[in-house]
């Protein structure tokens, strides 16, 4: 129990599932670079902050971070939890199947990783049961985490659906134009058709290419990058956010987040070093900026337990 005149001084735990609009957008390095960030602040006293690869069809986060953990021994990840034939469902454990992440700039506490699996696992795609297991995985690993994010990649399934069922949050990741853009809006037009728009709902805008993912489409009205108004004779358009209220996605104009991250080639080579993209970078100070904006309480020493 934690001393209620402490309760300032602790963040507290909470889960978000990353979709991303389209393939390419940069959704998993998005995941990695939050959830270290967070990690590097509330990590080392005490905070867990765990990632999930639910991407089927790329394994983003599990071939981003390979140089970030320790050798993923048989029996792990996803195809370890979802094959276990030895132990029912309902009582199979995901902590001894988690790979810790430790990164050699020293900003980062403990952060864990539950991978797809190890090469020559059978895929998880042929299990008729998938999605209720990746359900159950989220939930375990939201009882385990003080910080969960996961990475469910492009591909709307069952599995999406099960997954953002089990979260508190959810981000859509799309290219500059948010809800502007006809795939954008197809997602989060999936996400209420199935009851799961809410209030929790995050845009998260990021620049993947210097000119863009060929063929996306802004609708007119908007800015290409996304950051503002566009003006037409006088005429002032709604920004991507301003659109989303328009169209009954939020309650008010305070219940909705619009994150807009920078073309950052750095950040990913960082990541891929096994380094936090540096604060002090548009991408890392921007991001951090926002996530603040959003809670706080992210970026506390610590986390209340008793939520």
């Amino acid at each position: 129990m934690v001393d209620q005149s402490l309760e300032g001084e602790f963040g507290r735990s909470w889960s978000v599932a990353v979709l991303a609009a389209t393939p390419q957008v940069g959704a998993s390095t998005v995941t990695i670079a939050a959830g270290a960030m967070v990690d590097a602040a509330v990590g080392p006293v005490g905070q867990n902050v765990m990632l999930m690869d639910a991407d089927l069809r790329t394994a983003g986060l599990t071939r981003l971070l390979h140089q970030w953990g320790s050798a993923m021994h048989y029996g792990g990840g996803l195809a370890g939890f979802a094959f276990d034939g030895a132990i029912p469902l309902d009582f199979r454990s995901l902590e001894p199947r988690l790979t810790p992440m430790r990164s050699p700039d020293g900003r980062k506490g403990e952060m864990l990783l539950l991978t797809q699996g190890t090469p020559g696992d059978p895929p998880l795609e042929e299990l008729t049961n998938l999605p209720k297991i990746m359900g159950m995985a989220v939930q375990r690993l939201v009882e385990l985490a003080g910080c969960l994010l996961v990475d469910c990649g492009s591909e709307w399934s069952e599995v999406t659906v099960e997954i953002c069922r089990a979260v508190e949050f959810i981000a859509v990741v799309s290219e500059p134009g948010g809800l502007a853009r006809p795939e954008t809006r197809q997602l989060v037009d999936r996400l209420k058709e199935h009851g799961l728009i809410h209030n929790n709902l995050l845009l998260v805008e990021n620049q993947p290419t210097p000119g863009g993912i060929s063929g996306a489409q802004v609708e007119p009205g908007t800015t290409r990058n996304g950051t503002g108004p566009a003006s037409t004779h006088g005429t002032t358009h709604p920004t991507p956010a301003e659109h989303a209220l328009e169209q009954g996605l939020f309650a008010s104009p305070h219940e909705r987040t619009l994150i807009h991250l920078p073309y950052a080639p750095d950040t990913v080579a960082a990541l891929y070093a096994s380094e936090l993209p540096a604060l002090e970078t548009p991408f890392g100070a921007d991001l951090k900026r926002q996530m603040e904006a959003l809670d706080p309480a992210l970026f506390y020493s610590g986390f209340d337990h008793t939520t």
